[in-house]
């Protein structure tokens, strides 16, 4: 096999078993077997390949860095073709996260160190998720990464976020955090029913916990909105008489289903500042639980509650 020389040093001088080069034959045991136990990044490169060298350097030092909590199997596609063909590499560098005994993620091309990172911290979590910690001792506990989960769904990665949450619940099905961060997932989707069915199908301990108070508020939301009507019409409706407190109402719950966050707490502001008592309290109540919906430091929550008590005590 051929390799060049900087690729020789960097073989001889890696801990053993963190990174290896593999064969046709020892790749079910290199690659499969091993990500059993831990996360294994498969590099698939040739010789010839000036991308490649500058690649399996960069992935190299951060397999290094985590000592042992993932491995790095390097795969010469000049002698193993057929393990190439039966992934679809297509082009090298091509690089495979493999966890469980199957690939969870990919990438081809040379990618910038950090992103590199995040997503060998992402694979990390990933695996520690699905209770594998390789040589590591410092894996993060589920809470932590929960709280990525969270952190990816702020940023709107539904994807990744869900995909955390499920491998957590998937370990530890009492975690009322990755209960309601999935089910915030699939409302983000709008995928209201499976959202629903997740709620529906939770241990009471898990529906009764205080994270799952976001849900309850947003799923009741859905189900209103569904309801409501058209925006148009009912748009249509208020502008023809403001004092049709019903069909602003109903607007507001239609534009909280298109995501008009903020222009449907105007609307229940405006009812609450018209009549008050109107269908006994209706609008404050509907104010109260879109709230709770979109959580104590959203700030529509902060400044909506702002102006709803000027509004009562004014």
């Amino acid at each position: 096999m051929i390799i060049g020389s900087a690729q020789k040093q960097q073989a001889a001088t890696a801990p053993q078993g963190w990174i290896v080069e593999t064969s046709t034959p020892k790749f079910a045991d290199d690659v499969l077997k091993a990500s059993l136990q831990m996360p294994v990044v498969v590099e698939f490169w040739a010789p010839w390949c000036g991308p490649c060298k500058q690649l399996m350097p960069v992935l190299e030092k951060l397999i290094n860095s985590h000592k042992g909590a993932m491995r790095l199997v390097k795969v010469n596609i000049d002698d193993n073709a057929m393990v190439a063909q039966q992934l679809g590499v297509q082009s090298v560098p091509t690089v495979f996260a493999f966890l469980g005994g199957q690939p969870v993620d990919g990438f081809t091309g040379v990618q910038p160190e950090a992103q590199l990172k995040l997503w060998c911290d992402q694979l990390l979590k990933l695996a520690a998720a699905n209770g594998m910690r390789g040589a590591s001792q410092d894996a993060p506990s589920v809470d932590d990464i929960v709280s990525e989960a969270d952190q990816a769904l702020a940023a709107e990665d539904f994807a990744m976020a869900q995909n955390i949450y499920a491998q957590v619940l998937m370990q530890q099905r009492d975690h009322p955090g990755a209960y309601a961060g999935l089910a915030k997932c699939y409302l983000s989707l709008g995928d209201v029913a499976k959202a629903q069915q997740l709620y529906d199908h939770a241990p009471e301990a898990i529906r009764l916990h205080g994270a799952m108070t976001a849900v309850k508020a947003a799923l009741e939301l859905a189900a209103e909105a569904m309801k409501a009507g058209s925006v148009a019409d009912l748009q249509a409706r208020v502008e023809a008489n403001g004092a049709d407190h019903q069909a602003r109402y109903n607007l507001a719950c239609a534009l909280l289903s298109e995501k008009k966050n903020g222009q449907a707490i105007d609307h229940l502001l405006e009812i609450v500042r018209r009549d008050r008592k109107w269908n006994d309290e209706a609008a404050r109540r509907q104010l109260l639980k879109c709230f709770e919906a979109f959580g104590p430091s959203d700030p529509l929550t902060v400044d909506g509650r702002k102006k709803l008590s000027t509004i009562l005590f004014s």
